[in-house]
């Protein structure tokens, strides 16, 4: 029942370790239900292969052992580069628009990052009421911080869709062209 919040951040931490958001770094990533567990583990998901190969050269006599501060250097630096791929990924309210997940997602990414989720169809009009009743509720945000959520992030990264075209809060999959989602641009 659970294993959706634990998936998305193993998902998460697969995507760091792998150098995958390195490589790909104009890549939009929405991560469903506040990105699972990355708000409350972001301190733990760096990508510590760098580290391991000093150790292991060390360890078969290539390089002298790093020292405290070489390591302790090692991961601050590590930590940063996790962040700052945290950062640049995009985060949905889904079942996740209560105090406690809220806190956590707004300390890791600012409120241009958040998406309201309702987990629609699944939640029903439950989800969705869900959603807009947690954001309204909870304090850490202001007005312009909730309108981001409630919609402009989502406009932002709909972009593409030209002007005018998301004006309505429900567009239809007529108005939608398939080549619209098709172009290059970043």
């Amino acid at each position: 029942m659970l294993e959706f919040v634990f998936d998305t951040t193993r998902a998460v931490a697969n995507l760091i370790s792998s150098g995958t958001l390195k490589r790909y770094p104009n890549v939009r990533i929405v991560l469903s239900h506040a990105g699972g567990a990355v708000p409350l583990f972001a301190d733990r998901l760096i990508d510590r292969s760098e580290i391991l190969a000093y150790v292991q050269k060390a360890q078969a006599g290539e390089a002298a052992p790093p020292s405290p501060e070489t390591l302790e250097r090692m991961m601050r630096a590590a930590s940063e580069d996790a962040f700052e791929l945290l950062r640049g990924l995009y985060y949905d309210t889904a079942l996740s628009a209560n105090p406690t997940v809220l806190s956590a997602l707004q300390r890791l990414v600012p409120a241009s990052r958040v998406l309201l989720g309702t987990d629609y169809p699944f939640a029903q009009e439950i989800g969705v009421r869900y959603a807009l009743n947690g954001l309204a509720a909870y304090e850490g945000f202001g007005e312009a911080e909730r309108a981001m959520i409630e919609s402009g992030t989502a406009l932002t990264l709909a972009h593409r869709l030209g002007p005018g075209k998301l004006e309505s809060p429900a567009v239809s999959e007529r108005e939608v062209k398939h080549e619209d989602w098709s172009t290059n641009e970043t």
